[in-house]
């Protein structure tokens, strides 16, 4: 936005110079506090240059004008028992039969619209098919097909894949018992390079990184003592680690008070998100409104 778009709170808005919350202004809101993320310097395209993202944009928003249109004609048409097959003849949509599975993490294509799947999640058999608006200007509407029982696979189709997850499962549980009989004999006062290759690291921070290592190690090691051994395990990796040295923190530098100033950033984003939060939620406590957060971010979704 612009200085012009933001009424009273322009100038404080605009005197930021780093990402910050202001406020409270009176807006037509009511009193509301501005949260600025980031400066954008002012930009000229000319004409010419915003021609074609101009027309693209005026023929897609034209396309959603129109898709919209139809959503009270193929209501009304499926209110008056008029079949998918008739509404898709009729208002130019496409019939597509669609294997949905709930649990699926990233689901792709029409599965992967909020809108789609919620509608999904809600159908049942008998339930009348119904308009719904996706977050791209799209419709869709949808009927309930059938169930389909979960099916096992065929033993021999998931053999190699049953062998190599007991192969894994077999290996992990063998190392980590090896792991565990290392651990002792070096407490015992065995050498921990006795048993194999060791890898040193020297000098690492929190913030550090093992190669081929989970990043529960860096985790586990600084809750550790000088002279402590542990067992560490995670996805693909189990070793016997041991805590030589714990050096202090550098105070001087310009590397650490880049890291002091990033540290009283993140601070403050967070004083500020949260002074956010709590200031509405007490703004629509009082008021005695709820914001459908999926409704806004799908509105948010056909502004981009």
């Amino acid at each position: 936005v612009a200085r012009e778009d933001l009424g009273s709170a322009a100038e404080a808005v605009f005197a930021l110079d780093a990402p910050g919350v202001v406020g409270p202004f009176d807006t037509d809101l009511g009193p509301a506090l501005f949260r600025m993320n980031a400066i954008l310097a002012a930009q000229e395209v000319s004409f010419d240059e915003a021609r074609t993202d101009l027309a693209i944009e005026m023929q897609t928003d034209a396309a959603r004008r129109l898709i919209a249109g139809q959503v009270d004609a193929i209501d009304d048409m499926l209110a008056g028992g008029s079949t998918l097959d008739e509404v898709a003849q009729d208002q130019g949509m496409v019939i597509e039969t669609v294997d949905y599975v709930a649990s699926v993490a990233a689901p792709e294509g029409i599965a992967g619209y909020p809108a789609f799947r919620a509608a999904a999640d809600a159908l049942s058999e008998g339930d009348f098919p119904e308009a719904v608006l996706l977050a791209d200007g799209g419709v869709i509407a949808m009927e309930y097909v059938e169930l389909v029982p979960a099916a096992p696979i065929p033993f021999e189709d998931a053999r190699d894949d049953v062998l190599a997850a007991f192969v894994a499962d077999a290996t992990t549980k063998a190392l980590g018992d090896r792991a565990i009989e290392v651990k002792s004999a070096v407490e015992g006062g065995a050498s921990l390079g006795a048993f194999g290759i060791v890898q040193r690291t020297a000098n690492i921070a929190r913030e550090g990184f093992v190669e081929d290592a989970p990043s529960s190690l860096l985790t586990a090691v600084f809750a550790m003592a000088p002279g402590d051994l542990q067992v560490i395990e995670g996805p693909g990796f189990v070793g016997v680690v041991r805590l030589d040295e714990v050096r202090p923190a550098a105070q001087e530098g310009d590397d650490v008070a880049a890291l002091k100033s990033s540290i009283a950033a993140q601070v403050e984003q967070a004083l500020a998100q949260d002074a956010l939060q709590l200031f509405s939620n007490a703004l629509t406590d009082e008021a005695g409104i709820f914001l459908d957060q999926n409704a806004i971010n799908a509105v948010h979704a056909q502004f981009n």
